[in-house]
């Protein structure tokens, strides 16, 4: 391993408190050499993610494999053997095992570590533009000799070196687009723009008459948020954010130059405080199989004990008549010291090779869930991801299922359908939720480098009376200085947003999240303008509002422009006085302009119906005359809208006069500039402004469910997995969409609780659980729950968790609607911690991170919301239905060959034990082995380990069709009855059995005999060999070329190597092996042991499976059985169509990944 960079220092430059606000970083760009010193005290940015060095790898990569129980067993078994009056093997043999485990270990961590560092070196040697002070240019310097203070020049394309606060850019607006693809996986294109100051510069800064401070928040891993302030020379103070920083990583485009400071460097950008490496998560069998071991440990023990005993009785019994034994000590004595060489003779109970085993195993497995073409998605060229490379089995143990519904369960493909304006309904909505055509896929708008009518979203339906309302309204408008409800309902769906506009040339590669709206180029060329959303929803209104003839044209720093409806042709510029971002706690979002027709200051909101109705003015709530309420019309029609499953937001208006705008904006700039608390003092600061609100109406958008989402929510309540959707979606919506997709059907009872207070709360759910508990006692009723995330608050924030949970173990399927991301985590969690169930969470965007963390395995939809959840999960997918096969396929094969690979691995070693423990019974209990000492040590890690990792990667209990099929196959793992503390003991019997025939069937036939020690140990050896090898056939399900390789290729291995050692074995010394396989072999009494033995040692258990084979048998039996009679009648399969989900249509793609071939066709059944 060559030279590696040593580790960047943690320390972050010097900690200051200023005041009053914490700790922060300060960074001077100046010509001034003595001003920018305080600049050295932060690191370079050089990187090294390589964990070792030449010099630390030996003794760290030891420490780290140490850690290990096993490992650290082992070293103290070794331990033992170098104490003369115990040792029971060669010392030098002793350490093979150990030593084998740890280098194999120990070169994969080499070889994962030399990946890291070619990838550092690589990084670190990539140039930049930096200006240099000396020549007064910029020069090309090394990624890693860039400091903060430093200026950085980049043109479109490039890759952004380090966090750097922008200076200038070459849009006349200030503004630079980036993608941050590589820091968080989305690949719409991000908004940035120079701070205050810089924006207006037409040419490049001039860096030598450059003076400011920059005062900031220390280094943080959150990628959204940056607070501090620029110092200009003059005192002038300008606030910073998110907003204004260019992030590590991340690439520039659409930009010609950008200038900027750097800020953070190597190990303290954030893209590097983000990156910490693969997640590691313990499965629930994992930490079953330490209990296992632990229970061999006891069962180690107990036989050291017997045998130290043994020693003392045999010793007490023998040393006054046995003179020709050397005894000087005392029988407890010996006694004492037989037991540490008990230790070390059956050290093999434990088995060293386990966990590597159960790793390589785990590999193959994600290998082959990778390659699953059921599980790729054609049109997006996307394979399923394993990113958890050792939860494999939990799969297959799944109980409570929390799945978010919009992006997971829905298509994320938003389409405008209706809107309810001043109290008229318009548009055309829907009958309810729609199932979606993978054929009509999200990828079919946004591919990169896709022809033009590729790109076009789906066409809005416009209504046609609204259509021409507003374009009368935009003539009119051109007269007056009025704007109509209607027309200024469509101007706020086109300003209320943060859509990126620019125009493009439509050959350009364009952004998976874009969709483009025809223009005509004035030079004859065909250009677009193209629309960059951070979400469909925005996507959605913008492109209703083009429809309807309002059309967003541009979006600058101060400025956006709109072109009005009908045949005037004109486009309105709206000064951007402020936008108000949206955040998960307020659920709206704001934007305040100067309207230029109306001459007057306007706040534009929209947000979440249950929010913005406590927002808007109290008169609005009181009719006049005759008329009903304008709040009440519209409230009428946004359950109308929810009702049909569409997906609802309010819009309002506020209007400002000067003065009040003013007032607001010195606080609210105040509490910009604050580095402590920032986040909640504008969040203040916004709700003091969106107050008094006038409603405007409200939109109703479309979100249609994924393909196949009906059909895998019913087989996974089909196979006793609970489903839980929550959402952020209105009470009416979830419940449509529960319907839809079969969460719920009309058999169901529908039970709502919805609380206003704790206390109507605690009464709800008490009346409910008493209720349910009466009803039970009739028969089974099938339930279906509903709650909403304000009646969650209560049960969070009170002792009713356990109500709570009461009621929802009563009901069949659980919807939480108007769920925040922190309560989403709060329920999985609390199902976790209460119920004690295996849990897997789902979701597709940002708001489900938190879910997907807490739960025990996290599934990712790499949908139109970004990656944020992918990169949190554990597994990604591409569409919903892919989690079926996940579980049911993959997750059973995992869980079911795991379980095997765990019990044969403890099997085999207690049969070996065993067979030393009997001979202790002819010996005196001297602790000496009758099997050659590299027969002991080899039999675990070469002639028995390999045939159960092939069979633990490779069979299958029953085909994947059956299993997909027949969900009822599922509740095997999802019970848990496969691997128990009653199978573990069973398993531990026969071996007792087995090792009982093996080695007393042996003993009667070669009673009377000359036979040898090591002549009777090696028959011993062979046959357990052989005997533990069949036991694995009778286990295997499916035969192919490579089972039958590598099980028949063990036992070759094993008979070739025993007659070469034994062939050249000429150490002197009493275990001297030297021909003593070739004399054996050549003996009748072998191969009657050989053949006999493991006829006997193996018929009970032949016989207890046919017994539940012709008279108990299982599901998987029973369907193995009907799947052969089919086959071999002729008939068709049917369980292949047995499940309600069609065939899907495989479509190749030339990028498509294929499962290989590896297996050939089977030679037996399944």
């Amino acid at each position: 391993m060559t030279e590696m960079q040593p580790k960047q220092r943690k320390s972050y430059g010097t900690t200051q408190s200023m005041d009053g606000e914490g700790s922060r970083r300060v960074v001077t760009a100046s010509f001034a050499e003595e001003k920018r010193l305080g600049n050295a005290i932060y690191p370079s940015n050089a990187i090294s993610t390589t964990k070792y060095t030449i010099l630390t790898f030996l003794p760290k990569n030891l420490f780290e494999q140490f850690h290990r129980l096993a490992n650290f067993y082992f070293l103290f078994i070794v331990v033992l053997n170098f104490v003369p009056q115990i040792n029971a093997f060669g010392r030098e043999v002793a350490m093979l095992p150990l030593l084998f485990v740890l280098s194999v270990t120990a070169l994969k961590d080499i070889i994962e570590d030399r990946r890291r560092y070619a990838s550092d070196r690589e990084v670190n040697r990539r140039t930049g533009r930096v200006f240099d002070r000396v020549l007064e240019e910029y020069t090309n310097k090394r990624w890693a000799d860039i400091r903060v203070g430093d200026v950085v020049k980049l043109e479109c394309n490039d890759i952004i070196p380090a966090d750097l606060l922008i200076l200038w850019s070459s849009e006349s607006n200030g503004l630079c687009h980036i993608e941050t693809a590589n820091l968080d996986g989305e690949t719409n294109l991000k908004q940035r723009r120079c701070p205050k100051g810089f924006h207006g510069q037409k040419s490049e800064v001039n860096v030598p008459g450059l003076d400011i401070q920059v005062k900031c928040e220390e280094p943080n891993s959150s990628i959204y948020q940056f607070n501090g302030y620029l110092t200009h020379n003059d005192g002038t103070h300008v606030s910073l954010n998110s907003s204004h920083l260019l992030l590590r990583g991340c690439v520039v485009r659409n930009t010609e130059t950008v200038i900027g400071l750097v800020i953070y460097a190597g190990h303290d950008t954030k893209s590097m405080m983000n990156n910490s490496g693969p997640r590691y998560k313990r499965s629930k069998m994992e930490k079953a199989m330490n209990k296992d071991v632990l229970r061999c440990i006891v069962i180690l023990l107990v036989l050291c004990v017997i045998g130290a005993i043994g020693d003392s009785v045999w010793l007490s019994h023998t040393r006054d008549h046995k003179a020709y034994l050397p005894i000087e000590e005392s029988p407890s004595y010996d006694a004492f010291l037989r037991f540490w060489t008990f230790v070390i003779v059956f050290q093999i109970i434990i088995p060293i090779s386990l966990y590597v085993s159960v790793e390589i195993v785990k590999l193959g497995q994600v290998f082959f869930i990778q390659n699953d073409i059921e599980l790729y998605h054609a049109k997006s060229d996307t394979p399923a991801k394993c990113r958890a490379l050792n939860i494999n089995e939990d799969l297959g143990q799944i109980e409570y299922v929390f799945s978010d519904k919009t992006g997971t369960l829905t298509e994320n493909r938003m389409v405008f359908r209706t809107c309810s304006i001043g109290g008229i309904s318009y548009g055309s909505p829907v009958g309810s939720v729609s199932a979606g055509n993978d054929d009509v896929d999200d990828s079919d708008v946004p591919t990169r480098c896709s022809s033009p009518p590729a790109l076009q979203p789906e066409a809005v339906e416009v209504d046609s009376s609204l259509e021409s309302i507003l374009a009368r309204q935009g003539e009119q408008c051109n007269d007056s200085r009025t704007i109509a409800k209607e027309l200024e309902f469509f101007l706020l769906m086109a300003i209320c947003n943060t859509v990126v506009v620019a125009e493009r040339k439509v050959t350009e590669d364009l952004s998976p999240d874009a969709f483009v709206d025809d223009v005509a180029d004035r030079r004859g060329g065909d250009r677009a303008l193209l629309y960059e959303a951070e979400s469909p929803d925005e996507a959605a209104l913008v492109q209703a509002a083009k429809a309807y003839g309002v059309g967003l044209k541009s979006r600058r720093a101060d400025s956006i422009a709109v072109q009005l409806p009908g045949g005037c042709d004109r486009t309105v510029a709206y000064p951007l006085l402020h936008v108000l971002p949206f955040d998960s706690e307020r659920k709206r979002m704001s934007v305040i302009v100067r309207d230029p027709i109306r001459r007057e200051i306007v706040l534009y909101c929209k947000g979440a119906d249950a929010v913005m109705y406590g927002l808007l003015r109290a008169d609005l709530y009181r009719g006049g005359g005759a008329s009903e309420p304008l709040v009440e019309v519209t409230e009428r029609h946004v359950g109308s809208f929810a009702r049909q499953g569409l997906r609802t937001l309010c819009m309002a208006k506020r209007v400002l006069s000067d003065a009040e705008y003013e007032r607001w904006l010195a606080d609210h700039e105040t509490a910009e500039k604050a580095l402590v608390n920032r986040d909640d003092l504008l969040g203040e600061s916004a709700r003091r402004i969106e107050r008094d609100l006038e409603l405007m109406g409200a939109t109703g958008v479309e979100d249609r469910l994924q393909d196949g989402v009906p059909e895998t929510i019913q087989a996974l309540r089909d196979a006793g997995i609970v489903v839980w959707v929550l959402t952020g979606d209105k009470q009416e919506t979830a419940i449509n969409v529960a319907y839809s997709s079969r969460l719920f059907d009309s058999t169901m009872e529908l039970i709502k609780v919805n609380a206003e207070s704790m206390d109507d709360c605690r009464s709800l759910l008490r009346i409910r659980n008493e209720q349910l508990a009466r009803d039970d006692g009739n028969g089974v009723v099938r339930r279906g729950l509903v709650i909403d995330g304000r009646t969650l608050d209560f049960v969070f924030d009170s002792k009713l968790k356990n109500d709570f949970l009461a009621l929802a173990r009563r009901c069949h399927s659980v919807i939480c609607c108007r769920t925040a991301p922190i309560q989403k985590a709060a329920v999985v969690r609390m199902a976790k911690e209460h119920e004690r169930v295996q849990s897997l969470a789902i979701g597709d965007g940002a708001n489900d991170v938190s879910m997907i963390q807490t739960a025990d395995v996290g599934v990712g939809i790499s949908g139109n919301e970004g990656m944020q959840a992918v990169m949190a999960s554990d597994f990604t997918l591409r569409r919903f239905r892919y989690l079926k096969r996940l579980l049911f396929v993959h997750g059973h094969w995992s869980y079911d060959r795991l379980v095997r690979l765990i019990l044969y691995m403890m099997y085999k070693n207690a049969v070996y034990v065993f067979l030393l423990f009997w001979y202790q019974l002819f010996n005196g209990w001297s602790a000496s082995v009758c099997i050659e000492q590299f027969y002991l040590f080899f039999y675990n890690l070469i002639f028995t380990s390999t045939p159960i990792i092939v069979v633990a990667i490779l069979d299958q209990d029953i085909k994947a069709d059956a299993l997909e099929a027949n969900p009822n196959l599922y509740n095997d793992g999802r019970q848990g009855k496969k691997y128990t503390q009653q199978l573990f003991w069973l398993q531990i019997i026969d071996a007792l059995w087995q090792s009982l025939v093996m080695f007393f069937v042996s003993y009667l036939i070669y009673a009377d005999s000359h036979v040898g020690r090591l002549e009777f140990g090696t028959t011993l050896n062979t046959a357990c060999i052989i005997t533990v090898t069949i036991h694995l056939m009778l286990e295997m399900h499916y035969w192919t070329w490579v089972h039958h390789f590598f099980v028949w290729g063990s036992l070759v291995v094993y008979f070739v190597w025993a007659l070469s050692y034994n062939a050249i074995c000429c150490f002197p010394g009493q275990d001297n092996a030297y021909w003593v396989m070739e004399h054996t072999i050549g003996t009748s009494a072998f191969w009657l042991c050989i053949v006999l033995t493991p006829v006997i040692a193996l018929l009970p258990r032949l016989l207890v499976y046919g017994v539940r084979e012709i008279f108990f048998p299982s599901t998987t039996q029973i369907i193995r059985k009907r799947r052969k009679r089919e086959r071999k009648g002729g008939l068709p399969d049917e369980l292949g169509e047995a499940s309600s989900e069609q065939p899907l249509q495989k479509v190749e793609s030339p990028n498509s990944v294929k499962l290989p071939n590896v297996l050939g066709n089977s030679t037996g059944e399944c």
